[in-house]
């Protein structure tokens, strides 16, 4: 009870002092105490104009408003000072400190509202919170440590720029100052419209479109090279999952140059063997060559490859599911494709080398009989000349044994 009493003395007190600033009066210089006969709004303290119009009223529960009129009246106070301001003028709302002209006419946008430290809202429907901040331009938003914006943009943070209309910069010297940019983190900007630079040492480096992420393992500033382009520096590598245990999906090691799918055996089950052979087969008949896509008519892009129907058409079903589809080819699929051919090759090869080792011996022992028949040729070429030899002999005999004869008979 004696809480809400002070609770309540308090909120009066400090409304009379937002009476004393609107007035213009030296009313501080005196003690004064106002007492309602109930502790609820059915009793107030009304402070009105000459014409009768309400200005102020502070009601027994400690609730208040002030009313003013817009485009009429001139500023209560101008000039540093620490104070609590309402300018019916403008419809705008100041409370705290300056040490300058932040809170003059002339800083002052319509409908606006300042707090803090030097602190300046001069854009129409504009806010300004905190130390040193500036919203310039209307319906600008600006809040933390010197940070600023300009129409229709968003700072918040310690240092950040949001320049560009419709821009929004968050943290530490974060400057979103192209068209529609959105600069958050630490050092970033976004320069290009349409723009977004996150993280840490990033910059869209003016090119409109483009996305760039830093990671904080460096100080120097990475860029984006071309409009309407993601770029992401992250030197402890990527990782892409799809899945919620994040069990399948791949990633880029860090230093790496390419992606790498996850292929731990102990995430996997249902393995089954390939016939090597009929991938052999099927990839002879694949129509391989090389094309562009409908989307290049230029035709100066082309690339190499298959064509996603057939390589479904031939290798999409293995006995228990699917494996890919018809329209788009996956870089871990391909690679097995390829592997189990490879494998199958190695296969014939080792094949055809134990024919080809087979074949080496049958030659050696076909050459072994080749010189064995030689000898034998040479043998019996050698038994030939023999037999002539015997031939020639037993003629000669024969042609003396016949002469022998005519001699007996002469005699």
């Amino acid at each position: 009870m004696h809480r809400r009493k002070y609770l309540s003395h308090l909120n009066k007190i400090c409304v009379i002092a937002l009476m004393v600033f609107v007035c213009g009066t030296n009313a501080y210089a005196q003690s004064t105490t106002i007492k309602l006969p109930t502790a609820d709004n059915s009793s107030n303290f009304n402070i009105s104009d000459n014409a009768d119009v309400n200005l102020l009223n502070l009601f027994g529960d400690g609730g208040f408003y002030v009313l003013g009129n817009t485009n009429a009246g001139a500023l209560p106070i101008s000039g540093a000072g620490t104070r609590l301001m309402w300018y019916p003028y403008k419809g705008a709302f100041r409370a705290g400190s300056v040490m300058g002209t932040e809170w003059d006419d002339s800083s002052i946008g319509g409908y606006s509202t300042a707090l803090g430290f030097n602190t300046t809202a001069s854009g129409i429907y504009s806010v300004a919170l905190g130390y040193q901040t500036t919203a310039s331009g209307d319906y600008a938003f600006a809040s933390g440590y010197q940070s600023s914006a300009s129409y229709y943009a968003t700072a918040m943070g310690t240092s950040t720029t949001a320049s560009g209309i419709y821009s929004t910069a968050l943290g530490h010297t974060a400057t979103a100052s192209g068209l529609y940019s959105v600069a958050l983190g630490y050092t970033t900007t976004a320069s290009g419209g349409n723009s977004t630079a996150m993280g840490s040492y990033a910059s869209t480096n003016s090119q409109s479109g483009s996305f760039i992420i830093g990671d904080a393992s460096t100080t120097t500033v990475t860029n984006a090279s071309a409009a309407n382009q993601m770029t992401m520096r992250f030197a402890g590598g990527y990782r892409l999952f799809s899945n919620s245990s994040a069990t399948i999906g791949v990633e880029v090691a860090s230093g790496g140059n390419s992606w790498s799918s996850i292929s731990d055996s102990s995430k996997k089950e249902n393995f089954k063997a390939a016939d090597g052979e009929y991938f052999l087969r099927s990839l002879e008949k694949l129509k391989l060559g090389s094309w562009n896509y409908k989307a290049q008519k230029s035709g100066n892009v082309r690339h190499y490859g298959p064509m996603a129907q057939e390589i479904f058409h031939y290798f999409g079903h293995d006995g228990i599911g699917t494996i890919g589809n018809d329209t788009t080819l996956a870089s871990a699929d391909m690679d097995g494709i390829i592997f189990i051919a490879l494998k199958a090759l190695s296969e014939r090869t080792a094949q055809l080398q134990t024919l080809k080792k087979e074949l080496a011996g049958k030659s050696r022992e076909l050459e072994a009989l080749k010189e064995v028949v030689a000898g034998q040729g040479r043998t019996i070429g050698a038994l030939r000349e023999n037999l002539r030899g015997i031939q020639d002999a037993l003629v000669a005999l024969l042609k003396r044994g016949g002469e022998k004869e005519k001699l007996s008979v002469k005699k």
